[in-house]
């Protein structure tokens, strides 16, 4: 489905008005035309398509959207074995020279980003926006610090997220101004990028444990399959020799775990116990 999603974002039946709604949201004239250019996922075929989207804005008015772009990641263009950022869309519009200047007019470049929520867009919550939001974030940092950026193109302020307008899935582009966003995702790289000078000079790691030591550990099988690292939590939990984590894997709520422990041997009665999550834990533990 997510794929079916991104292959309609490039569909020319949805392109001009993904275009014109990213156009008309950031109060940009209306373009004369509109037109879509595959990059081929590389960073010499987006910088060439780069180049020839920001001409036809300046001299001819017509916005372009990108897609298989491939711009360098933040602070490592140098590294050619360093993996590229990949943005699902770019649109490149004619930016007017502001009046009494002196300057001439120059394009945007206003990164964008599908992301199929399989709900439709009245229904996605804040949550899942700013997640989508945080990789537009990243293609607009990358592509601000790109040297290859053609001279007299800017990126936005602002980043487009494509997502499912009906459920059909019909495109519909969200605008959002990026300036936290880009905030954080500037403080991330730095990390990273801290992390990876003290890896390369051969000095000791951090100490991980004593940085989450605070925190306290939590699993809920409702709602931690969202999470990137449900899947080693659960192994985790599975593994663990502790009899209270089998009643935290199969979601049994904090405030009846200690009722249970009866049925582990522990010297706690079981009157107190629910009688349909008694159930659940003894059909569990007889593998029915």
């Amino acid at each position: 489905r997510a794929m079916q999603f991104e292959r309609l974002v490039r569909d020319p039946a949805f392109v001009s008005r993904l275009i014109t709604t990213t156009v008309g949201a950031l109060g940009l004239d209306r373009p004369v035309g509109v037109r879509r250019v595959e990059c081929g996922n590389t960073p010499d075929g987006t910088a060439a398509e780069l180049a020839r989207a920001h001409l036809k804005a300046v001299h001819e008015g017509v916005a372009t959207m990108l897609t298989g772009l491939a711009v360098p990641f933040p602070g490592l263009e140098s590294e050619r074995a360093a993996t590229s950022v990949k943005p699902d869309f770019a649109v490149v519009a004619q930016r007017p020279a502001a009046p009494g200047s002196g300057q001439s007019a120059g394009s945007w470049l206003v990164m964008g980003d599908a992301k199929d929520y399989e709900r439709v867009r009245a229904r996605i919550d804040d949550a899942r926006m700013l997640k989508g939001f945080l990789q537009v974030a990243l293609g607009a940092q990358a592509a601000q610090g790109w040297s290859r950026l053609p001279t007299g193109m800017r990126v936005h302020d602002s980043g487009a997220l494509a997502v499912p307008r009906t459920a059909f899935l019909s495109p519909e582009a969200v605008v959002e101004r990026l300036d936290d966003h880009r905030r954080e995702v500037a403080a991330r790289v730095d990390e990273r990028t801290a992390l990876l000078a003290a890896r390369s000079t051969g000095d000791a790691s951090p100490d991980w444990g004593s940085l989450v030591a605070h925190l306290e550990a939590h699993f809920d099988p409702q709602s931690c399959p969202s999470c990137s690292l449900f899947h080693y939590c659960r192994n985790q939990i599975r593994t663990s020799g502790h009899p209270e984590d089998l009643l935290v894997e199969i979601g049994v709520r904090p405030g009846e775990r200690r009722s249970l422990l009866g049925l582990f041997g522990a010297s706690v009665s079981l009157d107190h116990a629910p009688v349909a999550t008694l159930a659940q834990v003894r059909a569990t533990l007889a593998g029915i």
